[in-house]
């Protein structure tokens, strides 16, 4: 059973790579896909709203490596015949350079976000445990 983290501990990040916005609100926030080490641990696939100071954020969700890959088999089953078909951007998410590549090794353990470090039932040790740790 996940232990609860002790919510007194301060939780330190640092954005590793921004890999892209997906909306804007009125308030300024950007809901973003980012690679965050949390507490110091690997970076993680990270999706999120942040202020826009990066200094407060909102719940989100962060992936490992195999997460990741099952979400793109998922979209890609689901949407590729959608992405295909039109060079056109969706409503709403805003056109930018892409990304630079993730170099491989840079985010190894990758979780959802009240199971691991940054959002707090079980440590980043035992998701390790749990999980394989392939590099990107």
């Amino acid at each position: 059973m996940p232990r609860q983290m002790n919510r007194s501990q301060e939780i330190t990040f640092n954005i590793k790579q921004h890999l892209g916005v997906l909306e804007t609100s009125q308030t300024g926030w950007t809901k973003e896909v980012n690679l965050v080490e949390w507490n110091g641990k690997p970076a993680k696939l990270d999706i999120r709203e942040w202020d826009p100071d990066h200094e407060h954020m909102s719940r989100g969700v962060t992936l490992r490596r195999n997460e990741t890959l099952t979400l793109l088999e998922i979209l890609i089953r689901s949407f590729g015949k959608e992405l295909a078909g039109t060079k056109a951007q969706p409503a709403g998410v805003k056109a930018e350079k892409p990304a630079d590549p993730v170099p491989p090794g840079e985010f190894d353990d990758l979780c959802i976000d009240d199971s691991c470090s940054c959002g707090g039932l079980v440590s980043d040790d035992e998701a390790d445990a749990a999980d394989s740790t392939e590099d990107f």
